[in-house]
């Protein structure tokens, strides 16, 4: 982005049937100015984050509703392939639709230059998983086999789709985006529960995955008025490229870091295990998923006022004084009561996964703080610090799960997906020295010593709290946390909020805070 020549919608684009704006969006134009651009983003917030969050409530039920239906054993089959998956679909890791979003220019050449490139990766995917799959119906079964194959298919629909996307997203049409990403995650859900329910198994969410990128691909392509017209070029695929090569370095690695705990669990362990580790997994990212809008958000912001030092200072320091205030409710429940956690939301049969939980409370803490300063490298352009970083923290990582597997310890699994997060952040800490004015330890301090308060405030008092039932503890701990919060950060909070509301008014002032 950093893109003030970017046209609006109805001007121009990859054709002239490029639709007009939607009558609650404003257009590009008025995004102008360092007001508009501030009261931009947080418009986009509120379309985003209302539908994502609903959105992403409804998933997160639906998910919890699945596993305890279908138990550590079968869910486990599809968590093992789905890492086999989504470690074929490093041939999206090119990130296309980032690039169109980031580039100065917007042409048809462009767009269908990124569809054609986009398509054939998808194709080299589907042949990969089609040469794994006899490899899986031998050792894993027919039924790991098939899930493979359509997961393959869903993945050409999705890298498609990214094309069209992208064209929304420059367009700032967060209104569509939403209402595409409600239609698609709910619908196909609410489809897969049913499945499940009717006796599909674990085949339920293969079909749910490629129900999902059929939806993302229609809607996407129908709500942009995008239309691919065959104008492909050399020079548009070398300008693609020059932001999407280190883009899949970066990307790449971190597809591996994602899943490469999965793959190993489920291959050395078995199913039960990979189904007890994923959804423990699963529960400490739940962080990450709720505030997906924020991030989805922030790297076009960063990327906008990345010619401004005090601009860009200021909106990473107020992202990450909510994100990591709201982000610490989760994680202080998954420290003190990972037993009641699993036995409120999964059930008896889950209980097995709540060792795991203790470790993943901190992981969960410090996850979207880190994926917010990946954004920021990304934004910037600095996609090789994230590059490096990955690059560190998987020659930590890969041999402590390795070690842990062997040894038969998922929560040594736990402690390595953890321990490797940490050491990560703080190397992305340090390599943000030159582009942020703001300390980390200035925006953390005070939620972590509220979380260290909270956990020994509640273990302490153990005894007493035994007399409150068990599935009124998780909400507890996370009202004694915000009462914490609250009781030290008042004055702070009030500012930050009054912040908020004068750039969503549109005030073109000072970006600091009063």
């Amino acid at each position: 982005m950093n893109d003030p020549e970017s046209r609006g919608p109805g001007q121009g684009g990859p054709g002239s049937d490029s639709p007009g704006p939607h009558p609650s969006e404003p257009t590009a134009a008025d995004a102008s100015g360092a007001g508009g651009i501030g009261r931009r983003f947080l418009v986009g917030s509120v379309y985003l984050g209302a539908s994502n969050w609903l959105t992403y409530a409804l998933n997160f039920a639906t998910q919890i509703l699945i596993a305890r239906m279908l138990g550590p054993e079968e869910f486990g089959l599809y968590a093992f392939v789905r890492a086999i998956y989504e470690l074929l679909s490093i041939v999206g890791a090119f990130s296309l639709g980032a690039a169109l979003v980031q580039s100065r220019d917007e042409s048809a050449r462009l767009y269908d230059t990124a569809m054609a490139i986009s398509i054939g990766l998808g194709l080299v995917g589907a042949l990969a998983a089609g040469a794994i799959a006899p490899v899986l119906w031998i050792h894993r079964g027919s039924e790991a086999a098939w899930l493979l194959v359509a997961m393959a298919f869903s993945l050409i629909l999705l890298l498609a789709s990214q094309v069209p996307n992208a064209k929304l997203e420059r367009s700032l049409f967060y209104g569509r985006i939403s209402a595409i990403a409600m239609v698609t995650g709910n619908l196909a859900n609410l489809i897969a529960v049913g499945l499940v329910w009717s006796g599909v198994g674990a085949f339920s969410l293969a079909i749910r995955d490629v129900l999902i990128a059929i939806l993302t691909l229609g809607l996407t392509t129908a709500w942009s008025g995008y239309r691919f017209r065959f104008q492909i070029e050399r020079e548009a695929a070398r300008a693609l490229m020059r932001f999407a090569r280190p883009m899949f370095f970066s990307r790449s690695i971190l597809v591996v870091l994602q899943r490469i705990d999965n793959l190993v669990v489920g291959a050395l362990l078995g199913n039960t295990a990979a189904g007890l580790y994923h959804q423990a997994r699963f529960l400490s990212e739940a962080g990450v998923l709720a505030t997906r809008p924020i991030a989805q958000l922030s790297f076009n912001l960063y990327a906008r006022v990345s010619d401004d030092p005090v601009r860009l200072s200021r909106s990473y320091e107020i992202v990450n004084f909510f994100l990591i205030r709201v982000i610490f409710v989760g994680a202080v429940v998954l420290l003190v009561y990972p037993d009641e956690t699993v036995r409120l939301l999964l059930g008896e049969k889950w209980l097995a996964a709540s060792p795991l939980l203790r470790w993943l409370g901190l992981y969960a803490g410090a996850l979207p703080v880190f994926m917010n300063l990946r954004q920021l490298f990304n934004g910037l352009g600095e996609v090789m610090r994230n590059v490096r970083i990955n690059f560190l923290q998987l020659l930590v990582f890969a041999p402590a799960v390795l070690i842990a597997c062997y040894a038969g310890s998922l929560a040594g699994v736990a402690a390595a997906l953890m321990g490797s997060t940490l050491l990560a952040l703080a190397m992305a800490w340090l390599y943000s020295g030159d582009l942020i004015a703001r300390r980390p330890w200035r925006l953390l301090g005070t939620p972590a010593v509220a979380v260290a308060l909270t956990a020994a405030g509640l273990i302490a008092s153990a005894s007493w709290l035994s007399a409150v039932p068990w599935y009124l503890r998780p909400p507890l701990a996370s009202a004694v946390y915000l009462l914490v919060v609250l009781a030290v950060e008042r004055t702070t909070l009030i500012r930050e909020v009054g912040y908020l509301l004068t750039q969503l008014r549109g005030s073109r002032g000072d970006p600091t805070p009063g």
